[in-house]
C-alpha cells in the first residue's frame, strides 16, 4: 500500500490478528477413538482429528479428557481409528519433485525418499487406495498387496517439444490400476482417464464396488467446499483525519464523527480442512462519509478561520479469513481479519477560508485538495456470532484515506456494528 506511513503504528493492531493461524493451530477437536500399538496393545480413549487429513506425521491421543495428550507416531502405532475411519502405519516411498510448472525439471526419473506415515484408506472394502501428503505437500496414492504398500507412480517433467519446452507425465500409475481392478472389465476406460487426485481415486472405487455387485463397501469422501450467501446491514462510524505538519489547516482541523448507514451482500466460502471452522468471506457494499473541521490561524495582526469539509462514498470490498471459535450447525463464534478495498464512486471537499484583516472581511471558497485517490486500501478486523440464519458483528477498519499528495498523508477509522441475515446455507 502507498501513502500508509501515518497509520503504520495504528495498524500494528490490526497486523496481529495475522496470527489467526496461531489460533486455529492451538484448538483441538477431540473424538472417540482407539489406538494399537506395535506391541499390539489395544487403547480406547480421544483422538484429536483436526489435523488428520493434511498432517500424517502423528496422532493426538488421551484415554480421559482430562489426561496430558499423547502424541503417537507411526514407528509406535500398528493402526488408530476415529469416526469410521482407520489409519495404517506405514514405512513408504514418496515422490518428492515439486509438481509446480514453474519448477519443473526435465528428468523423467522419480525423486524418492522414505517416509514413515499414517495411511487413510479412502474405502472400506475388499480393494483399496491409501492416501497421505508427504513432507513436501503432495498427494499420494498407494495400492496393498500381501501387506506390502505399492506407490501408485506419477510425475510431471519438462521435455523439449520442436525446440519448445513443454510438461509431460509419467503416468504409470493407470497400468498399475487397470492391473489391480482387472476384474471388472467394465471400468478400464474410468482407469485410463483417471487423474491422480483423491476426488477421482474415491469416484474410480466407487465405480468398481458398483461393477461387483459389493453392497457393502463404502467409500469415504472428500470434503466439500460450502458456500453461504447473504445480505449485511448496520451503521458505520467514521473518524478522518490528517497528518501533515506543513497543512496545519487540514492536521488541526479536529474533523467530526461521521455516522452512516452501510449494506452490503456476502459471500462465505467454507474450507473443508479444520472441520469447517475456516473460512474466506467476501463481501460487497456501499459506504460513506461526511465530515467538516475548521482551523484558526494564530496571528496577532488578523483574523483567519479556514473550513475544510470532506463527503465521500466508496463501493466496498472486503476479503477475509474467518475462525469459528465454536463450529456448532446452528450457533458460532467467530474472529476475522483480512484487507478491504474502497473503490470512489462519489468524491468532493471544500475548503472556505474567512479572514478579517483592518477591518475587512473576505470569504474564499475552493477545494481542500486538489488530488485525491480513487482506490482507498485498508486492514480490517472482526469479531462476531451467528445464530442460525442470522449473525451480528462488530468490525473495526484503517485505511490510508483519500490524499494522493506526499507529505499529505490521511487516514479513515471505522468501526462497524452489523447485522445479517443468510439467503442461503
Amino acid at each position: 500500500m502507498d501513502h500508509l506511513t501515518p497509520f503504520c503504528l495504528r495498524a500494528l493492531l490490526i497486523l496481529i490478528t495475522l496470527a489467526l493461524p496461531q489460533v486455529v493451530l492451538a484448538q483441538t477437536n477431540y473424538k472417540p477413538g482407539y489406538v494399537i500399538t506395535v506391541k499390539g496393545d489395544s487403547l480406547t480413549g480421544l483422538i484429536d482429528d483436526t489435523y488428520l487429513d493434511h498432517n500424517f506425521s502423528k496422532v493426538s491421543f488421551k484415554q480421559k479428557p482430562s489426561d496430558t495428550n499423547i502424541n503417537y507416531f507411526p514407528s509406535q502405532l500398528k493402526r488408530f481409528g476415529i469416526l469410521g475411519k482407520v489409519y495404517e502405519s506405514a514405512v513408504v516411498k514418496t515422490e518428492i519433485s515439486s509438481a509446480d510448472t514453474r519448477k519443473l525439471r526435465p528428468f523423467p526419473e522419480l525423486k524418492l525418499e522414505t517416509e514413515s506415515t499414517f495411511l487413510l484408506p479412502l474405502a472400506v472394502g475388499p480393494k483399496n487406495i491409501y492416501f497421505f501428503v508427504n513432507s513436501v505437500g503432495k498427494e499420494q496414492f498407494y495400492l496393498k498387496a500381501e501387506d506390502q504398500f505399492e506407490l501408485l507412480v506419477y510425475k510431471r517433467f519438462l521435455i523439449s517439444d520442436n525446440g519448445r519446452r513443454a510438461a509431460a507425465e509419467n503416468k504409470k500409475y493407470v497400468g498399475q490400476l487397470a492391473l489391480y481392478f482387472s476384474d471388472c472389465s467394465a471400468i478400464q476406460a474410468n482407469v485410463s482417464a483417471i487423474s491422480y487426485t483423491r476426488k477421482s481415486f474415491e469416484k474410480l472405487l466407487k465405480t468398481y464396488f458398483a461393477c461387483t455387485n459389493n453392497d457393502t463397501a463404502r467409500v469415504e469422501t472428500t470434503p466439500k467446499v460450502g458456500v453461504e450467501l447473504g445480505a449485511v446491514t448496520g451503521v458505520t462510524f467514521t473518524d478522518f483525519s490528517f497528518t501533515s505538519p506543513g497543512f496545519l489547516y487540514l492536521q488541526n482541523a479536529g474533523y467530526n464523527r461521521s455516522t452512516d448507514v452501510y449494506g452490503g451482500l456476502f459471500l462465505d466460502i467454507i474450507l473443508p480442512a479444520y472441520k469447517k471452522k475456516l473460512s474466506i468471506y467476501n463481501e460487497v457494499g456501499f459506504s460513506s462519509y461526511s465530515v467538516s473541521g475548521s482551523y484558526v490561524v494564530p496571528n496577532q495582526d488578523f483574523y483567519e478561520t479556514i473550513q475544510t469539509s470532506f463527503d465521500q462514498a466508496y463501493l466496498k470490498l472486503y476479503n477475509l479469513l474467518t475462525y469459528k471459535l465454536t463450529a456448532s450447525n446452528s450457533y458460532a463464534i467467530y474472529l476475522k481479519a483480512g484487507v478491504g478495498n474502497g473503490f470512489s464512486v462519489y468524491s468532493k471537499n471544500k475548503r472556505v477560508i474567512d479572514s478579517m484583516y483592518t477591518g475587512t472581511r473576505s470569504v474564499q471558497e475552493g477545494v481542500s485538495l486538489r488530488k485525491t485517490r480513487n482506490h482507498e486500501q485498508s486492514l480490517v478486523m472482526g469479531a462476531g456470532f451467528h445464530f442460525q440464519r442470522f449473525m451480528g458483528e462488530a468490525r473495526f477498519e484503517i485505511g490510508n484515506g483519500l490524499s494522493d499528495y506526499i507529505g499529505v498523508n490521511s487516514s479513515t477509522t471505522r468501526h462497524h456494528f452489523l447485522i445479517g441475515y443468510k439467503l442461503k446455507k
